[in-house]
């Protein structure tokens, strides 16, 4: 599948930022955000994280671990 997105500045930067942190393509980034989506959807009855700024992630472990519970 191709994806194409126009994102704004702070998206772009956020999203660079987690593949950075990840150190994945953007595909395999994108597939995990997806999986966390789905597993942490509120039909799963699970409340989503609140938006934070980009100055709050350096308190967030970014791993592909955290991302699926390991």
């Amino acid at each position: 599948m191709h994806i194409e997105a126009d994102l704004d500045d702070i998206h772009k930067q956020r999203l660079a930022l987690l593949q950075q942190s990840l150190l994945n393509p953007l595909s395999k980034v994108l597939t995990m955000l997806i999986d966390w989506a789905v597993t942490y959807s509120p039909e799963n009855s699970v409340h989503l994280p609140e938006t934070m700024a980009i100055d709050q992630w350096s308190d967030i472990e970014i791993s592909q671990d955290s991302f699926y519970g390991y």
